[in-house]
């Protein structure tokens, strides 16, 4: 199986979502000088925490089953010595093992992998899910009024990207998110999209519950 370096992360990041990230822990310093000498571009495994805490050399405790290859864009060294990096979701995964590798004299995770395809079973039902979904996306985002209006050139025509779009402009708990990017197909992931977004409008505009932000791109520190 494929082996992915990996970055234990405390949010979901998903096909084609930019990651920015700050390196600063040494295990994850010296995965990145092997990424940036390595074959390019440079790709290590996102996977989303689901018992832990991301900084620390043994505070992960369990990883959820499903991640995302991020694909290194940009490296810029800090004055501080931490690294600035940006990066691009790409392939989803599954992770079959987990094992501890050096680099630098450091340990930081690597996983065995297994790529899972990007399919859609029942195109006609995807064009009629894709429908619903971006209704109701610009309908909730239309509920927050200016501040955040993105307009129609932020929502993606093609299905897929849609579906995994919703993962990013909705504040959605990490649970849900995961969820998303855990379905096995199109189909299922915008159906399992409109239901999100149904109650997500519902709690809004009926217990005038109200997320503390609507547009989350994921962004950490480590």
């Amino acid at each position: 199986m494929p082996r992915l370096p990996l970055f234990p992360l405390g949010t979901v990041l998903y096909p084609g979502a930019p990651l920015p990230l700050r390196l600063f822990e040494p295990r994850y310093v010296a995965m990145l000088a092997e990424l940036t000498t390595g074959p390019q571009p440079g790709r290590f495994g996102v996977v989303a925490i689901r018992a832990g805490h991301e900084v620390g050399a043994h505070s992960v405790h369990s990883l959820h089953r499903v991640g995302c290859v991020a694909v290194l864009e940009d490296v810029q060294r800090q004055a501080d010595g931490s690294y600035a990096i940006t990066t691009v979701g790409s392939q989803r995964f599954a992770l079959r093992s987990v094992v501890d590798d050096e680099g630098d004299g450091v340990r930081y995770h690597v996983g065995s992998v297994e790529w899972l395809p990007e399919r859609i079973v029942d195109g006609d039902r995807v064009t009629q899910l894709a429908r619903v979904v971006r209704s109701r996306l610009l309908g909730y985002r239309r509920m927050f009024g200016e501040q955040t209006q993105t307009g129609e050139g932020r929502v993606p025509g093609d299905a897929t990207a849609l579906s995994y779009r919703i993962g990013e402009l909705v504040a959605l708990p990490l649970e849900d998110r995961q969820a998303l990017l855990d379905c096995p197909d199109t189909d299922e992931r915008l159906a399992l999209a409109a239901h999100l977004l149904r109650r997500e409008q519902v709690l809004v505009s009926t217990l005038q519950a109200v997320p503390g932000t609507v547009q989350a791109p994921p962004h950490s520190l480590n």
